[in-house]
């Protein structure tokens, strides 16, 4: 953040803008994210916005691991929330039409 708020200060525009901490977080480092996924993964400056805009991916092995990890420091009521919601996560990942959805 340090760096990207140099940046902005070295900026000559004349639409400076009048919240730079907005700037920073909603241009900048955006901007510098998506740089970073194309160098990192050798891809085009639109296959990297296209891989940022679909934000992180997780597989269902991570998703129930993540969901045991929260069960384990939750109350029991904030459990069977979670219960119900794996539940009906899974029967979406079992249903072809809820996939062709996506």
């Amino acid at each position: 953040m340090h760096f990207l708020s140099e940046v902005l200060e070295r900026t000559e525009t004349d639409k400076k803008s009048a919240d730079p901490v907005a700037f920073v977080m909603d241009v900048l480092l955006p901007e510098a994210t998506v740089h970073a996924l194309g160098a990192v993964h050798s891809i085009s400056l639109d296959k990297a916005k296209e891989m940022y805009m679909r934000g992180t991916e997780f597989d269902s092995s991570e998703i129930t691991q993540l969901g045991e990890q929260l069960q384990s420091h939750i109350s029991s009521k904030a459990r069977q929330k979670l219960d119900s919601f794996l539940s009906n996560y899974k029967k979406a990942l079992e249903c072809e039409e809820f996939l062709r959805c996506l």
